[in-house]
């Protein structure tokens, strides 16, 4: 983990939870496999909070080090067996018919002065044990065996201490940048302010957190001020319950009951594919064409070879957008088409079309709307850039909203 290799997703998960338990998580580190060095670590980390959380180190082999770092700590290195854990051990290699090998007794070790959390979904047990007037918790590292070990013995210890969940409300916003968010907001951001907003970026998506962090607002607090950012933020926040625009997309189609096809050029199937993520799509996505070539937008999709010829605006273009969707959407029989056509890089640019030129168009009966994208960025960052305007796209065109996308030029 500190080396880059693997992603410390626990970390993030432990945050989540215990702050939704009502804990303020005041600090993260990563240790890497040095016993002095996670011991002076919990050492420092003790100074500064009430409840300790730990979560690898445990396991059977010679870098498993916590154990041993814990008993530094609380028992001048001091560590037993304990009799209860090495009996769950030896069952536990009985019943598989395994060796019971003296790795595998490390696990049943404990510091003198700690006590074991019981593990039902592996073979190395927790540690609970008290750093001055710190509670220390160190827990296993796989997520199999950590989660149950917090949400059935961590989370209810520490509301027995009285620790009191906090009401929290969460509000996605698509299509804005951070920036925009902050600056629609305003003083609905500021620190001192209760309950508390905090903002950030994840998914392609602006995520805005309503906690009501020292208690005083309430439920009935938390609730007014997500109501105060959805009237800020209009068509751009998505919908209660949404994790992701597209899922926002499939809520509006199955409630209008419309049906969904796509037309991809630059985007190479990634609108089909962030669609058909959203369990149920088939209900309302009726499939689509991936026409990279001019060949194959004007044999599938009805394009007129004048427009893509030498004469013509070529295939990145208005025109040409509009075409592909109304013939996706005449061919298919679907209710709205979407269809896009672009530059991704990092070639293919010209001065007149530079490389993030992307077009998009949506079709229904009511007629097409085209929209003209300007991009910044990686091949990589202009595709994700156009499949996210064009869920947008298609999700006001069946709302019935009207709004400029962001760098639409």
């Amino acid at each position: 983990m500190v080396s880059g290799r693997i992603v410390d997703t626990n970390a993030a998960w432990l945050s989540k939870v215990l702050t939704a338990a009502g804990a303020t998580v005041v600090s993260r580190r990563t240790v890497g496999d040095d016993r002095a060095f996670i011991a002076t670590t919990i050492e420092a980390m003790a100074d500064c909070c009430d409840v300790l959380v730990g979560t690898g180190g445990l396991g059977p082999t010679s870098d498993d080090l916590t154990r041993e770092a814990v008993a530094d700590v609380i028992d001048e290195g001091a560590t037993i067996v304990d009799e209860e854990a090495m009996a769950t051990v030896e069952a536990w290699c009985r019943d598989r018919g395994l060796p019971m090998s003296e790795a595998r007794q490390r696990v049943a070790l404990r510091p003198v002065s700690a006590t074991l959390v019981a593990n039902n979904h592996g073979t190395a047990p927790g540690l609970c044990f008290a750093v001055g007037d710190t509670q220390g918790w160190m827990l296993p590292g796989p997520p199999i065996e950590l989660k149950p070990m917090v949400t059935d013995v961590l989370i209810p210890s520490l509301t027995a201490q009285g620790v009191k969940s906090q009401s929290s409300a969460e509000v996605l916003v698509a299509g804005m940048s951070e920036v925009q968010v902050a600056d629609c907001l305003g003083d609905l951001l500021k620190r001192d302010r209760r309950p508390q907003v905090g903002i950030r970026v994840g998914s392609g998506l602006v995520r805005l957190m309503v906690t009501d962090v020292d208690g005083l607002a309430g439920a009935v607090g938390v609730q007014a001020t997500e109501v105060a950012l959805r009237q800020h933020l209009g068509p751009w926040a998505l919908p209660v319950g949404c994790v992701s625009l597209a899922q926002a997309v499939a809520e509006v189609l199955h409630d209008k009951c419309q049906t969904l096809v796509t037309a991809e050029s630059c985007t190479g199937g990634g609108i089909g594919a962030a669609l058909t993520e959203v369990a149920g799509s088939s209900a309302w996505f009726v499939g689509g064409w991936v026409t990279y070539t001019n060949a194959l937008k004007t044999a599938l999709l009805d394009v007129p070879e004048g427009l893509l010829g030498p004469d013509g605006p070529g295939a990145v273009s208005q025109d040409v957008v509009e075409a592909m969707a109304v013939g996706a959407r005449t061919r298919s029989g679907a209710d709205l088409a979407i269809a896009v056509s672009g530059i991704a890089g990092p070639d293919g640019g010209t001065p007149e079309k530079p490389v993030g030129t992307v077009w998009i168009a949506v079709a229904d009966e009511a007629g097409v709307d085209a929209r003209h994208m300007q991009y910044s960025g990686d091949r990589g960052v202009v595709r994700s850039a156009t499949v996210r305007s064009a869920l947008q796209l298609v999700r006001w065109r069946v709302c019935g909203v009207e709004e400029r996308l962001w760098q639409q030029v």
